[in-house]
């Protein structure tokens, strides 16, 4: 009977001391700035400095030197960069103070990247294919890997002409698309004619395919000259005197 009183005790000693143990920690836990509230604040820091429209900024990699160091949460601080943000490696200083006086000091270091929305083929697009909005959706995908062409908003992709075949997932380029021929070889056509103080229309057929805003070859087709004249319309040309 003694015995088992003595074991009872001693369990109940134990859990009192973990119990100890544990809220010792978790005050801790909770007094502290933790690894990854040290990374929001670099982060913040960073997003104040960085303008990219509709990106998400997001830290891929994150260190700190040290990292042992106890900061309590309610120090302010001082960032300074070793130079202004970027997308890629950034570094800094961060300096943090309670009642006025300095009481840690931390190198931190990410890699920040800007996650952008640009247009993606939703399915296989062959060659010469008019692009439809059930083709291309918008996806996010990291700025730094971006070719410089990138398409960005869905209006510039769409009603336009695959000039190459296109996979399911690609990122769609301005290299990739072109306005569509809206005036065919042999097609009848209106030919305008501007001056300063007039206007006038005859009738023509186009010798070339066109796309808005390319010039081409037309007859007139009373004088049966031949001119060059601006696609306007895909009925419509112009030409200037």
């Amino acid at each position: 009977m003694k015995r088992a009183f003595t074991y009872k005790f001693a369990f109940l000693l134990v859990i009192i001391m973990i119990f100890c143990f544990s809220s010792n920690v978790l005050a801790k836990v909770h007094k502290y700035l933790s690894y990854n509230e040290i990374k929001e604040i670099f982060l913040k820091e960073v997003k104040k400095r960085l303008y990219y429209p509709n990106a998400k900024i997001v830290v891929l990699r994150f260190k700190l030197e040290p990292d042992n160091l106890l900061i309590p949460k309610k120090a302010v601080y001082r960032i300074k960069f070793f130079s202004r943000p970027s997308i890629g490696s950034n570094c800094a200083i961060l300096t943090f103070y309670e009642n006025h006086k300095k009481i840690a000091i931390l190198r931190v270091w990410g890699y920040v990247e800007a996650e952008v929305p640009v247009v993606v083929a939703k399915r296989n697009i062959r060659c010469r294919a008019i692009i439809t909005k059930e083709d291309v959706a918008l996806k996010r995908e990291p700025l730094s890997r971006l070719p410089q062409d990138v398409i960005f908003s869905l209006k510039d992709a769409i009603g336009k002409e695959a000039r190459v075949s296109l996979k399911m997932g690609s990122v769609l380029r301005l290299s990739y698309v072109q306005a569509p021929v809206i005036i065919r070889r042999n097609q009848e056509v209106t030919i305008i004619a501007r001056g300063k103080y007039v206007i006038v229309r005859a009738k023509g057929k186009a010798l070339e395919n066109g796309r808005l805003g390319e010039i081409i070859r037309v007859m007139n087709v009373d004088s049966k000259k031949q001119i060059w004249a601006r696609v306007i319309s895909p009925e419509e040309v112009e030409v200037m005197f």
